[in-house]
């Protein structure tokens, strides 16, 4: 979840620094490991990874936990991870900057969470118990005109490049195939050519 002020980084030139500050940890993450630039601050990195490069699931089934995973991603019978579930909740990140407002509200009994107005969804809507569902409601707010007139049309292209980067018919990453390296350095590659290049390419 971000952490998101009402006022500071309210200004469109202030988000897209943002954005692109963790756009380029998230890239450090995978490059260096756990060194980034220090100033984004990352948490929540809790799947271990084995000697042998791979993560195994480890289930969890609130939705404010899910809201950021990819839906191979949820449950107990989830995926081994793949560098496509990190850019996915990138893009559950940049969709929340964009619109300058957390999806989780803690203002429920006790302090419970909470589905927050921008997210559209009642606790006890379906879409947040499916993970399907769910990213299917994310990939239509990262097509809004809410978001579009926030941050403009480029900027919203590069949310749902991320959230649908394990589609099949993902333009950019559709093709698991072509990831099928030991080192990920396609993906690696493949990324900086995309996610980076498409951020980095906004000017305001």
């Amino acid at each position: 979840m971000l952490v998101l002020s009402p006022v500071c980084g309210s200004s469109l030139s202030d988000r897209l620094e943002m954005a692109k500050k963790l756009a380029n940890a998230i890239f450090y993450v995978h490059l260096y490991g756990e060194r980034y630039p220090s100033t984004i601050s990352l948490v929540g990195f809790k799947v271990i990874r084995n000697a042998d490069g791979r993560t195994y699931p480890v289930a969890d089934r609130r939705w404010e936990a899910n809201l950021y995973r990819h839906p191979r991603r949820q449950g107990s019978d989830s995926d081994y991870y793949v560098m496509q579930h990190d850019i996915y909740s990138l893009g559950v990140c940049l969709l929340e900057i964009g619109i300058w407002e957390t999806f989780v509200a803690y203002d429920g009994p006790n302090g419970a969470a909470q589905p927050s107005k921008a997210l559209g969804l009642a606790q006890d809507r379906q879409e947040l118990q499916s993970g399907v569902t769910l990213k299917a409601h994310l990939v239509a707010l990262s097509r809004s005109r809410a978001l579009r007139a926030n941050m403009g049309t480029k900027y919203s292209k590069v949310v749902e490049t991320c959230l649908t980067c394990l589609d099949e018919d993902s333009m950019h990453f559709g093709d698991e195939q072509a990831f099928q390296d030991e080192e990920g350095v396609a993906v690696g590659i493949r990324y900086i050519e995309t996610i980076m290049g498409m951020i980095n390419a906004i000017c305001v």
